[in-house]
C-alpha cells in the first residue's frame, strides 16, 4: 500500500494549513491567560509563495465519490479516508473504495452525507453524518448505525476520553455516548437554547475539553459540568467557509489557536 504524504491533507483542510503557518518565525501571535477574553487583534496570512508544500489533487475523475470533501482521516493502517456529501471514500494511494448506503442493508452506512471522522483506541472509525451516528469496523468492513433519540444536529467532531466514553460535538450541543450501556447524554453548555459546537480539543487535564462554538471558545469541565466562555470579537462562523469545520489546535506551551477563514486570532492559554 502506498502511504500518502501528510501534505495531501493541506489542500483540503484549512486547519492543517494553519499548523504550518503557526510554526513560521514571523507569525505574530500574542499570548493571553485563561482569565482574559480573546482580543480582536488579527494576524495576516503568509505569502503563498513561501509555502514549501507540494500539492496532489484528487477528484471524482480519480474515483472520489464527490468533489466536495467535508472531512479527512488517516487511519492507523495508513489509509486516507475522505468524507464527502455523497459517500465515504478509502484511499490506498492508488485507488478509492467507496462506501455508500445500500437500501435494505443494515450493515451499510446509514447516510451518505459524511461530516466528520474519528478513529478510537480500538481502531473503530466513527462517522458523523447529517442525521445518524455510524461506526465502521475495519476487521469486518461493516457498519453499525446508531439512531440515538437525544442526539440532534449534524455531527461535527468526536473525542474519546480515558474511560472510553465518546464525546460528540453537534449543531445542537455537546453529547456523550457510553457504548457499553448504549446511553447518550446531553451536556448543557448554554443556559437556554442550543449550542452549535464545531470542534472538541482535549486538554492535558483529562477533565477539561475546549469547545469551538458559534458563541465563542468554551472551557468545559466534564467532571463538574461547569462552562466558561471566552467570547470572540465577531460571530465565529459567519465567514465564507461556513460549511467548513472550525477547529481548535494545541500549539506548544499549552496554547490554543483558533483558525478562521483567512483570519487568525491570538491564542488562548490552555490548562
Amino acid at each position: 500500500m502506498k502511504l500518502l504524504c501528510p501534505a495531501l491533507i493541506l489542500f483540503l483542510l484549512h486547519t492543517v494549513f494553519f499548523y504550518a503557518y503557526a510554526q513560521q518565525p514571523n507569525t505574530r501571535l500574542a499570548q493571553i491567560s485563561s482569565k482574559d477574553s480573546i482580543p480582536a487583534a488579527i494576524s495576516g496570512l503568509p505569502s503563498a509563495q513561501a509555502s514549501p508544500f507540494k500539492f496532489e489533487h484528487l477528484t471524482a475523475t480519480d474515483g472520489l465519490s464527490h468533489n466536495k470533501v467535508q472531512c479527512i482521516l488517516q487511519d492507523k493502517q495508513g489509509y486516507m479516508w475522505f468524507g464527502t456529501v455523497h459517500g465515504l471514500n478509502r484511499y490506498d494511494g492508488y485507488t478509492f473504495k467507496v462506501f455508500e448506503n445500500i437500501p435494505g442493508d443494515s450493515l451499510s452506512i446509514a447516510n451518505d452525507n459524511i461530516i466528520s471522522l474519528y478513529q478510537d483506541k480500538n481502531d473503530l472509525i466513527w462517522i458523523g453524518t447529517s442525521t445518524v451516528l455510524s461506526c465502521y469496523d475495519p476487521r469486518t468492513e461493516t457498519f453499525r448505525n446508531y439512531n440515538l433519540p437525544a442526539l440532534h444536529g449534524e455531527i461535527h467532531d468526536f473525542k474519546e476520553d480515558e474511560n472510553g466514553i465518546l464525546w460528540i460535538a453537534t449543531g445542537f450541543g455537546l453529547f456523550s455516548f457510553d457504548r457499553k450501556t448504549q446511553q447518550e447524554t446531553y451536556h448543557a453548555t448554554v443556559e437556554l437554547g442550543s449550542d452549535n459546537i464545531h470542534s472538541i480539543l482535549k486538554d492535558k487535564n483529562k477533565d477539561i475539553f475546549w469547545l469551538a462554538t458559534e458563541r465563542g471558545i468554551k472551557r468545559f469541565d466534564k467532571k463538574t459540568g461547569s462552562v466558561k466562555t471566552y467570547p470572540l470579537p465577531f460571530p465565529a462562523f459567519n465567514d465564507i467557509s461556513k460549511e467548513i469545520t472550525h477547529n481548535l489546535i494545541e500549539k506548544q506551551k499549552n496554547l490554543l489557536l483558533i483558525p478562521l477563514t483567512f483570519l487568525i486570532l491570538p491564542p488562548l492559554r490552555a490548562g
